[in-house]
């Protein structure tokens, strides 16, 4: 992965578009511990390239992890992975 580009959401679902332009998209929920909407939950194990369906490996769910962590550097608590 070569960096993200945005990340963008709804109720059921979260697009991570990289810098290739390829897009990643998991399933998710809004998360309001403070009763408030102050993130979101990101599956695991639903993220998946959109254009081909292809579910991410173990690695590369661990670096889409990390790049998602140096995106958000103001917002380190924002998504939630489960």
């Amino acid at each position: 992965m070569n960096g993200i580009k945005s990340i963008r959401g709804n109720y059921g679902r979260t697009f991570i578009e990289l810098n290739d332009g390829s897009i990643i998209v998991g399933d998710s929920e809004f998360r309001a511990k403070s009763g408030k909407v102050d993130g979101v939950y990101v599956y695991t194990q639903s993220l998946k390239y959109k254009e081909t369906e292809v579910q991410l490996t173990a690695e590369e769910i661990e670096e889409l992890m990390k790049e998602v962590e140096i995106y958000n550097k103001d917002k380190r608590d924002f998504i939630e992975w489960v």
